[in-house]
């Protein structure tokens, strides 16, 4: 387990794990680098240090600029940060549900944004920003729904307001079915290419307000770190530190819910990030708390690589993003309850 320090600025105390801090400039890096690996990757392929190059504005192949700039990096950039808010959302999740499984996409959450994407495309058609702000405004009354269905005697305790939102996305699955199966063939179509969730075609329209989502919410998270920290030991002990229970866990659930829904807007659903990220991070930080951060670059390091085996699988095939995080995720799903029985 890793020793917390203190690093002291005249009256401001900061509390940090130096193998935490290191864990999360690894990380970093490992990102950066595959994101240059990426940036390299199609069918004009170039190597690592042409790419460098094109993005300084220092290449000598025009092309490589063009392709860089115009039609990778955006499709990178929204990759990194869908990757980072579902690492992050997911860290919020299990850390308040005390649960390793605890993660917006098993939990209800991604299926909610999903709903309101797919009214938006079967029944006003398929325009991007409209499918976004459905996705984030049923993502949040999703939120709304089963934080309500979880209180009892003003309380929602952590595993109640799992069991609930398991129920409610079970229930919101089967509305979607019955609405593809219900709809035109051809908006029907259209929204199960969306829910198949992709990176394909993304452009600064998806990657600004990806990053902008990031700018304003990961602050509230930080902010309440340190209470979503005191909030694990549980809700009496955290309340004899001080601690609002339940305004802190509404305020985390929202910031969560906002992370997923933003993400879910700008790729579709994209599985596994949220549910592996945080407890990968936990594992290489040795942190008895679900670390925030750690779990946000460990959700882009697994997204970003993700991406690269989708692009370079044998067959040729580019496979949606959403399908292959989805497989890998089912595979740590079984290796993850084979080997825990407290899951």
């Amino acid at each position: 387990m890793s020793t917390p320090a203190t690093l002291r600025i005249r009256s401001l105390s900061l509390r940090w794990r130096p193998r935490t801090a290191l864990v999360c400039v690894v990380l970093a890096g490992t990102a950066l680098a595959l994101a240059v690996v990426l940036l390299g990757t199609g069918t004009l392929a170039f190597a690592p240090a042409e790419v460098v190059a094109a993005l300084f504005g220092r290449g000598e192949n025009p092309m490589a600029e063009r392709v860089v700039w115009g039609l990778r990096l955006p499709r990178v950039v929204t990759a990194a940060c869908v990757g980072t808010a579902l690492g992050m959302a997911g860290a919020i999740f299990q850390s308040i549900s005390r649960n390793a499984l605890g993660s917006p996409d098993i939990i209800g959450f991604t299926t909610g944004a999903a709903t309101g994407a797919i009214v938006q495309i079967l029944l006003f058609g398929a325009d991007p920003f409209a499918i976004a702000l459905a996705a984030v405004l049923s993502g949040m009354a999703t939120a709304a729904l089963v934080f309500l269905l979880a209180l009892k005697g003003r309380v929602t305790g952590g595993y109640r307001l799992v069991l609930v939102g398991i129920g409610v996305g079970a229930t919101l699955t089967g509305v979607n079915t019955m609405l593809l199966v219900a709809s035109d063939l051809d908006r029907s179509i259209a929204a199960q290419i969306w829910l198949a969730g992709s990176l394909t075609a993304r452009s600064w329209s998806h990657a600004a307000p990806a990053a902008l989502g990031l700018v304003l919410i990961v602050p509230v998270a930080l902010l309440h770190a340190r209470r979503l920290a005191l909030l694990e030991m549980g809700d009496e002990a955290a309340s004899q530190l001080g601690v609002p229970v339940e305004r802190t866990r509404l305020a985390m659930v929202m910031t969560a819910v906002g992370l997923t829904a933003m993400a879910t807007a700008a790729a579709g659903p994209i599985a596994f990030i949220a549910l592996a990220g945080p407890q990968l991070a936990r594992r290489l930080c040795r942190s008895p708390e679900v670390p925030l951060l750690p779990g946000a670059a460990m959700g882009a390091v697994l997204l970003l690589a993700a991406d690269l085996v989708s692009q370079r699988v044998p067959t040729g095939l580019n496979l949606p993003i959403g399908l292959t995080t989805g497989l890998l995720g089912g595979i740590y799903l079984l290796w993850r309850l084979a080997r825990d029985e407290r899951v």
